[in-house]
């Protein structure tokens, strides 16, 4: 009854405030400020909206020196720094008057975002736990959806009575505020910093014995030239172009015939289904193992298309963007996972951040894709069928890829008793 809590679920904590912060407050809430940016100066939304690509080219590009930094350095003052420059940099636009200054900051905040956005997180959660540790995960990533839910009202309310330079202002700071004493105070990178073991370490009958001939993992030179690497790039770029349909749906309502108010429910559909989604999707994981969890969620993911492409009525249309909402966790939840049982610890933030290139590569066309389809085909049908196909190949490659990747724990396995002999 006494027993102390482990001190993992402070990093947890602290995991689900970084992605409540960088993603549901500063990410999720930006698109708030285009209009009334654009009514004021002039701007045309394609102008304003540049700033979202060139943040994700610029996010991409930093990805791999992410990966090596991570490991290196102190992690306290890696994600201090990048959360100064994404929060400041948020508050400072408050300050602009041209396009070319959301520009800048674009590059600059792209660049902090590679330290945030997909590797903190999961290193922590996979040094941390060595059991629930896809729990963990989910729940860390489903903190997003949160933020969004809860300050894309506030934010609206801050932009009508005090201006959208006060927005940027008000959010920027009091993101910077709200997680610079869990980063400072609360984060460690291993539990061998404090003397600890990863929670549920040693529960496992013979984990401890196991652990000790158990790999470490796949270099990343040797990683990425293997085919369940380029299989599990795949994966998630497609599972990542899958959810930017999300902002197609709407559209796609009022295509039908529907009110704009459906369009609406349909966001609000999805935004729930996801924070049930990324749970569920890591519980699979610590269950029934990664295959498993991946053949439910795209099937998920791909009744959902089925239904939105069949749907005769808008409660239809909210069954198909709920279950597509239960999938939305893929991109964030399973890479990472999948990558760490494949790969393994050694050398994992280098190789997890190659894999993020093609979550973001892959995924950030699927806006553009998307738009063209209509616009050749007047519906946005072709795109649902698009993202079906997306799920059923997504599933064959996380099989592939985790098959092939058995191979390297054996072969390390094999090397270390070897050694010891």
């Amino acid at each position: 009854m006494n027993q102390k809590m482990h001190y993992a679920w402070w990093i947890l904590v602290s995991c689900c405030a970084l992605f409540f912060v960088s993603l549901g407050m500063l990410i999720n809430c930006q698109g708030l400020f285009f209009v009334p940016v654009c009514k004021e100066l002039g701007f045309t939304r394609a102008g304003i909206s540049l700033y979202v690509t060139i943040f994700n080219f610029a996010l991409v590009a930093a990805l791999p020196a992410a990966g090596y930094i991570f490991p290196r350095f102190n992690i306290k003052w890696i994600l201090g720094i990048a959360m100064t420059v994404a929060s400041l940099g948020f508050a400072a636009m408050g300050l602009f008057h041209n396009l070319y200054s959301w520009y800048a900051m674009a590059v600059l905040r792209g660049f902090a975002y590679a330290f945030i956005m997909y590797l903190p997180i999961p290193l922590l959660v996979g040094n941390w736990f060595s059991k629930k540790s896809g729990l963990a995960l989910g729940i860390a990533l489903a903190c997003s959806g949160i933020g969004g839910a809860l300050f894309s009202p506030w934010t609206s309310q801050v932009i009508t009575a005090y201006g959208w330079r006060n927005g940027y202002f008000f959010l920027g700071l009091l993101g910077w505020a709200l997680i610079m004493p869990f980063i400072m105070f609360v984060v460690r990178y291993k539990p061998s910093e404090m003397g600890l073991q990863p929670y549920g370490y040693g529960e496992k009958p013979d984990e401890k014995k196991a652990a000790a001939n158990d790999w470490e993992g796949v270099k990343s030179g040797t990683a990425v030239k293997s085919l369940a690497f380029y299989c599990l790039f795949f994966f998630a770029g497609l599972v990542s172009l899958c959810a930017y349909l999300n902002p197609q749906l709407p559209g796609y309502a009022t295509s039908l015939g529907y009110a704009p108010s459906v369009g609406a429910f349909i966001i609000t559909c999805v935004m729930i289904g996801q924070l049930i989604g990324k749970v569920f999707l890591g519980w699979l994981n610590d269950v029934f193992g990664t295959i498993t969890a991946s053949f439910v969620t795209c099937a998920l993911g791909a009744i959902g298309m089925f239904v939105l492409i069949g749907a005769g009525s808008a409660s239809m249309i909210y069954v198909g963007a709920s279950l597509f909402g239960l999938a939305f966790g893929l991109p964030t939840v399973q890479p990472p996972i999948v990558t760490r049982a494949i790969f393994g610890s050694k050398e994992y933030s280098a190789i997890f951040s190659y894999i993020t290139m093609g979550t973001a590569l892959i995924g950030g066309i699927g806006t553009y894709i998307f738009g063209y389809i209509f616009d050749i085909t007047g519906s946005f049908k072709g795109a649902i069928w698009l993202c079906l196909a997306c799920y059923i190949a997504a599933f064959i490659l996380t099989v592939i890829a985790v098959k092939v990747g058995q191979g390297f724990k054996k072969r390390s396995i094999a090397g270390n008793m070897a050694t010891a002999k």
